[in-house]
């Protein structure tokens, strides 16, 4: 399982957020210019999210990142 909150405060913690301040689903799909969604419902959240991760992985290969090198935290 990935946690797309997680994932995106690595991208912070990597300075790499672009000037966001809020971790919540609805204001980082704002931020990758996503659709908006009914929020709190289960599906739609599960959808959001999914469709958060694909822009995020899509940031990943813009900066020419491996998905590995945010997801796992070095011991």
């Amino acid at each position: 399982m990935i946690d797309t909150l997680l994932l995106e405060k690595r991208f912070s913690y990597l300075g790499k957020n672009r000037g966001h301040a809020s971790f919540q689903l609805d204001d980082l799909r704002q931020h990758y210019n996503l659709p908006d969604y009914q929020a709190h419902s289960a599906a739609s959240d599960a959808l959001g999210c999914a469709e958060l991760f694909l822009a995020q992985v899509k940031r990943l290969k813009l900066c020419h990142r491996p998905l590995t090198d945010v997801i796992y935290k070095p011991c």
